[in-house]
Formats: structure tokens, sequence, C-alpha cells
């Protein structure tokens, strides 16, 4: 048998990664550990907690499923209701009700992928977001960004409004598809 089960707690350390849930199943031929019931997870560089979660020993990379909140190293916060991580690509794809909080920014979407490394934010339907640093929020249907240069692409109905809080002031703005930039 290649499955085993635990119940009453399990703590499991493997290099920097911890997880702590309170039941689960581990498969030793897929190394695929199915923790369950007030999942944490953690290491330097994030921290989980859920109610249902699969982690590969191998590759590292997880599943979450039901409300799920993440924290990691860069004062950033990800909230959805399902999703993945992929360690190899550094991308959290936040699949259900999906919400991103960095310190320039909230981005809100029914589908986020979060290319952490690279700062590519790629949202899909449902969009919201806004963007404290430009002092901008946007809406649309497809959302593209990039944090090493600030720009983005909106698409599916897009509507950029500009606000300065200082002026009570705000520009309002739509097109089938646009190109954001700062200059």
């Amino acid at each position: 048998k290649s499955e085993g089960e635990f119940s009453g707690g399990c703590y499991v350390e493997k290099e920097d990664n911890l997880l702590e849930a309170e039941r689960g199943f581990y498969n030793t031929k897929t190394h695929e550990l199915k923790a369950i019931t007030r999942v944490q997870m953690r290491n330097n560089d994030y921290e989980i907690l859920s109610d249902s979660v699969i982690f590969n020993t191998q590759t590292e990379d997880a599943q979450y499923f039901t409300n799920t909140h993440i924290w990691n190293q860069n004062d950033e916060y990800l909230n959805t209701q399902e999703g993945t991580y992929t360690k190899e690509s550094d991308l959290h794809h936040l699949t259900r009700k999906s919400y991103l909080l960095q310190p320039e920014r909230e981005v809100w979407s029914d589908s986020i992928e979060y290319y952490r490394t690279d700062g590519h934010i790629i949202a899909r339907r449902n969009i919201q977001v806004d963007d404290f640093k430009n002092k901008m929020l946007a809406f649309g249907g497809y959302a593209e960004y990039w944090s090493d240069n600030d720009k983005a692409v909106l698409t599916d109905k897009p509507i950029v409004v500009s606000y300065d809080t200082s002026e009570s002031d705000s520009v309002f703005l739509s097109a089938d598809s646009m190109w954001l930039y700062t200059i």
C-alpha cells in the first residue's frame, strides 16, 4: 500500500518547508501530502492558511481549496477559493474569487495568474484594480500588468478612472482596449 492516513494532528518538515494539519493522507508514489482541516504551511518566503492543501514534497508545488490566505515576503497578501502554486516558475494561479494586495495596488478578479519573481500579473473576468501609486481605478474583463516597467494592457470593455484626492478631480476613460504606462 502506498498511501497512509493521519489524524489527530501532523507536523511535516521538508528542508525549510513546514506543514501542520489536523488530518490527511500521504502517497509515497506520487509524493503528495493531502492535508485537511486547519492547514498551515510556511517557510522563509510565505505562510499559507487553508482548510485543504495538496503539497508535493518533491516539487514543492501546492494546490489549495476553499478559503485560502497567503502572505509572502514582499508584503503581499493573496486570497482565493481555489488555486495552485508552481515553485519552478514562482507562479500563483488563483482560479476562483481571487484577490491580491500589494503595497501599491489591490486586484480583484475571478482568476489571477501572478508570476511573483517577474512581477507579472494576468487577471481574467470581473477585474477591479485600485492602483494607489498611480491613483487609478481599472475595470474590465482582461488585464496584464508588468511591474518592472509599470505598464498594463486592458481589454474586454475596460474602464479606467484616474483620480486625485487632493484636487477632488477624476478623469474617466473607456475604450475597446487600453495600453497604460507611467511617464
